[in-house]
């Protein structure tokens, strides 16, 4: 069986990173012959019209819409990426930016998360692109984007909106996988691996997106954030994901037992805290035991074997309000004072990892130095359900029927796997993570109840 062709369309330099995430992923499964403009190289043709006849020839054309219009050529109305999207969906109508989709093609659109930041250089080369421009044509080109994620949303099932590169790459595999079952290629389905880090993102994915977005925003190398939930293993299992998963930390972070740093007096608690934290990096004690946060931040950034590190505090609440209060404060402070020091491409996290005894419990103690991040809750069997809509079922059919075959296709699952959880308090998190890894390595296995796809499982 030939491969069925893949069209990647979207904006250039803001997606790159995207982009090129995406066709390696679709690379590697060897399953898709993967067509992007980056491997056009020179041609006697216009590109534009390069890429309107590869759209056409193509049997999947993925769409990335961020928050760039993109380049409007000067004998078309539209920008390029928009019109490869009028392309797919069969608009011939070049009086308004999108039609009514034919769905003949198999298009997968995928919309950025307004709220997530791009690196700071792509941030900058848009903003230089807008002054280029001018004011009515950026006006313009506001307006089209706009119009067009109206439309999109109009015409398809968006569950989720991407944001990193890796977040980006699962949602397209989760959509594909269910269109190549439509499409009977269900022989490929077992070439396309569901990564086993996405069990972490049960009930985690708003959490998760909030971190990343804050974290682009931020330009401190200390970036303090506050992981929170009402069971201790909540905070840690997060953190411990994000650091291996999303900064690709497993090498450089770890795990500081405040307990053995206490002390009475707050400075002298920040101090030994700075020491241990010191002896964790460099596995050796400092020449002076009057080493600084800013002294600890220049011994990191002239190290050019280090370039991301996470530090990961854990304490329950009641602790939090009282006896590391004071001291906690101080070594806010002095994360504060250190960050406005020196500027750099390095980066420390610290993760300070805070549980609660109850469920009524809410973190009050706020500090201009840290970022906060929303609670963590328990996992429902509904949370389930969202889990696998998102990474096993996209749907792009509009149909209340199309809807509801999603919905019941999910719940089979949850009757598979989770038909022995009770609700009422929640499934643990690491029953529900040792439950969605048997899934995703079922699925990646081809065992059952996935290895038939004709089997009334799938019906």
């Amino acid at each position: 069986m030939s491969k069925p062709k893949i069209y990647i369309s979207s904006t250039f330099f803001d997606l790159q990173e995207h982009r090129a995430a995406l066709a390696q992923a679709l690379e590697k499964t060897e399953c898709f012959d993967v067509v992007k403009m980056e491997n056009y190289g020179t041609r006697s043709e216009k590109p534009a019209v390069k890429c309107m006849n590869d759209v056409a020839d193509s049997e999947f054309y993925i769409l990335l819409l961020g928050n760039r219009y993109g380049y409007i050529p000067e004998d078309q109305p539209y920008s390029v990426t928009n019109l490869e999207y009028k392309q797919a969906i069969g608009d011939a109508d070049q009086t308004k930016v999108a039609g009514v989709p034919d769905y003949k093609k198999c298009v997968l659109p995928f919309l950025m998360n307004e709220n997530y930041q791009l690196p700071e250089p792509i941030m900058q080369q848009m903003a230089n692109e807008e002054k280029n421009d001018g004011e009515d044509l950026t006006k313009k080109k506001k307006q089209f984007l706009d119009d067009l994620r109206k439309r999109i949303k109009s015409d398809f099932v968006i569950d989720t909106l991407f944001t990193s590169p890796g977040d980006l790459v699962q949602k397209v595999l989760g959509a594909l996988i269910h269109e190549l079952v439509r499409r009977n290629y269900g022989s490929l389905i077992n070439k396309i691996l569901m990564p086993g880090d996405v069990a972490y993102r049960c009930n985690r994915d708003r959490v998760r997106n909030e971190f990343l977005q804050k974290n682009f925003i931020s330009k401190d190398f200390y970036r303090v954030f506050i992981v929170h939930g009402v069971k201790p293993e909540l905070p840690m299992m997060f953190s411990h994901n994000i650091s291996e998963y999303d900064l690709n930390a497993s090498g450089t972070s770890f795990v500081l037992n405040l307990d053995e740093n206490l002390s009475t007096h707050p400075a002298k608690f920040v101090d030994s805290v700075v020491v241990d934290m010191y002896y964790k990096i460099f596995q050796k004690w400092p020449d002076t035991e009057a080493i600084t946060l800013a002294g600890l931040l220049y011994k990191i950034v002239n190290d050019a074997s280090l370039t991301t590190l996470v530090a990961k505090f854990e304490i329950p609440y009641v602790s939090w309000k009282g006896k590391y209060k004071s001291m906690l404060a101080l070594f806010f402070d002095k994360v504060q004072e250190a960050n406005k020091a020196v500027r750099t491409s390095k980066n420390f996290f610290i993760l300070v990892n805070v549980y609660y005894d109850t469920a009524n419990e809410v973190l009050k103690n706020k500090h201009e130095s840290f970022i906060p991040l929303d609670k963590l809750t328990s996992i429902k069997t509904s949370h389930v359900v969202q889990w696998v809509r998102t990474y096993f079922f996209l749907n792009t059919d509009k149909t209340i029927a199309g809807r509801n075959r999603v919905e019941a296709l999910a719940l089979a699952v949850i009757n598979h796997y989770f038909a022995d959880c009770n609700d009422k308090d929640g499934i643990s998190m690491g029953d529900a993570v040792e439950k969605l890894e048997q899934i995703i390595d079922d699925f990646n296995n081809n065992r059952e109840p996935f290895d038939n796809y004709n089997k009334p499982f799938w019906q």
